[in-house]
């Protein structure tokens, strides 16, 4: 399971849950090429990705969402 914060205007951190028995360096590494792939093809190679340490989390309603954008100040 994954979810994507965007903290800034030029970065995105990425939460995982990891399934046990699973390496989470491996995971990562693949999830950051894979994603740093899709944005270079979509003109946003210069988008910085961050792992995070938190899991993927519910919103205060319940829901759950995949992507987060940064809250407008």
């Amino acid at each position: 399971m994954f979810q994507i914060v965007q903290t800034a205007p030029g970065t995105l951190r990425v939460r995982l849950r990891i399934a046990g028995g699973t390496d989470p360096d491996h995971v990562w590494r693949t999830v950051f090429a894979d994603l740093a792939q899709l944005l270079k093809e979509h003109g946003a190679g210069d988008v910085t990705l961050e792992r995070s340490d938190e899991a993927p989390q519910q919103e205060p309603g319940g829901k759950f969402r995949r992507v987060i954008p940064r809250a407008k100040p």
